[in-house]
């Protein structure tokens, strides 16, 4: 559903603008009001490592990938706050159980 959502084209996989709309679409929802050359690059950073078949899209399980890759450098401090984590846990667990299935991503 959130990968559909962001590709806005509808050709099945995510460009890097998609990407990067998105990542900011998500950062300002959750409240953090995060945009400009730090998070595109952070997030170009991201879709770099995420594109583990080097064709320069994301498919669907690699934009999964790029949550995880996310994950990591929010734990380790190199980009936002712990309070974002959660959000971002509170809002992809659709139904409130504590986990993230795959139908809710």
């Amino acid at each position: 559903r959130r990968f559909t959502k962001a590709d806005a084209d509808g050709d099945g996989v995510l460009n890097a603008e998609e990407y990067t709309a998105r990542v900011e679409d998500r950062l300002g929802y959750l409240g953090l009001g995060a945009s400009g050359p730090d998070v595109d690059a952070w997030s170009m950073a991201i879709f770099a490592k995420a594109d583990v078949t080097n064709d320069g899209v994301l498919n669907k399980e690699e934009f999964q990938f790029s949550a995880l890759l996310m994950n990591r450098d929010f734990k380790d401090g190199k980009f936002a706050e712990q309070r974002f984590v959660t959000k971002m846990f509170e809002d992809l667990d659709a139904d409130g159980d504590g986990r993230i299935a795959w139908q809710e991503s």
